[in-house]
């Protein structure tokens, strides 16, 4: 009796011994299984522009709920990163895998306010033996400046010259905005400039380049055959109405004779290159508008709120894809230019 007992004593103390292992066994947190990464949503943003954070796993499943995220080393509550001020802030992840807290590779998210680019705007002609001069005018601005976006737009002679790169919306352009000869330039749709590299760092205009903006243009584009998309994006930390957007489409190396009255002018680069240039080589040509030429009209922009906006366009055979190039401006109510951006077709060029 007292050895049956002890025998059912035994057994009773056994299984409790396995029950209560099972049980701890279930309270091991093993979390994720497999690999994950830190995906944020931007790596660039405005003051105050909030940026989701995620953590996805190599499954493509969305674990944001397992992870603690940090910015610069601090734990960030919740998963939405913002900050007040600018600079570049360091953003990872923390989660367990397999029951060992693993941390993802650093994110950077730079906060910025947006730089103005001005647009300049060339109206010029091969048949035009004053318009070299352009070339050396383009020079001289972005030897002193990065934030300028040039748009050379050619056009025909009252009389009977003609050029192989005029387009209609270029003729609408020059007709809408006045413009007095070739060549001109014109600076926001609102200054004119006689293109005279001698007078560039003493231009008004060169104050308005590199000047805080409220708004930042971001661009994308692919080009499949002779199919061009483009994707534009803007962010505003302003409220923008009554805007327009113009995306024009530029050809550089464009290679054709220009005609030129400084053969003879010892103080000009062309002095003793004849007349016409040989195989001159055009830059910024404008090939296409992908909007209205006064630009297409946007709905009102919300304060830190991206808006994207998408083109297409059929590229013809005689350009060279290699050479093409995007700008993107933005017009206020009066016409003047606030903002550009520019990038190279297949290019991303980011929010600046």
């Amino acid at each position: 009796m007292k050895m049956k007992n002890l025998f059912f004593l035994c057994l009773i103390a056994v299984v409790f011994v396995f029950t209560s292992c099972d049980s701890d066994d279930e309270n091991i947190v093993v979390g994720l299984t497999a690999e994950a990464a830190l995906v944020v949503e931007s790596n660039k943003a405005l003051r105050n522009q909030e940026v989701n954070l995620n953590l996805i796993g190599t499954d493509d499943v969305n674990h944001t709920t397992n992870a603690t995220f940090y910015v610069n080393n601090e734990v960030l509550e919740g998963t939405t990163f913002a900050a007040s001020t600018t600079g570049a802030f360091q953003i990872k992840a923390t989660y367990l895998l397999n029951g060992v807290e693993t941390t993802t590779a650093t994110e950077t998210i730079e906060v910025f306010i947006p730089k103005r680019k001005i647009v300049l705007e060339i109206f010029t002609g091969t048949w035009c033996g004053y318009c070299p001069r352009k070339k050396p005018a383009v020079e001289s601005l972005r030897a002193l400046t990065d934030h300028v976006a040039v748009v050379a737009i050619h056009g025909n002679s009252a009389n009977t010259s003609t050029d192989p790169f005029t387009i209609e919306d270029g003729i609408f352009l020059k007709n809408h905005l006045n413009i007095p000869g070739y060549p001109t330039g014109i600076v926001n749709r609102d200054v004119f400039w006689n293109l005279q590299a001698s007078t560039t760092a003493a231009q008004p205009f060169m104050a308005l380049a590199g000047e805080e903006s409220p708004v930042s243009i971001s661009i994308a584009s692919e080009i499949s055959n002779s199919n061009l998309s483009v994707k534009t994006s803007l962010v505003s930390e302003a409220q923008l109405s009554d805007h327009t957007l113009v995306v024009y489409l530029l050809e550089d190396t464009v290679i054709h004779n220009q005609a030129s009255y400084y053969d003879g002018d010892p103080n000009s680069p062309f002095f003793g290159m004849g007349n016409p240039l040989k195989d001159f080589e055009h830059n910024e040509v404008l090939r296409q508008l992908l909007t209205n030429p006064l630009g297409d009209a946007m709905s009102t922009l919300t304060p830190l709120a991206p808006k994207d906006f998408t083109f297409t366009t059929t590229i013809p055979s005689e350009y060279d894809q290699n050479n093409l190039r995007l700008v993107v401006a933005i017009y206020d109510e009066n016409g003047v230019a606030v903002n550009a951006q520019f990038a190279n077709i297949n290019e991303f060029k980011s929010f600046e």
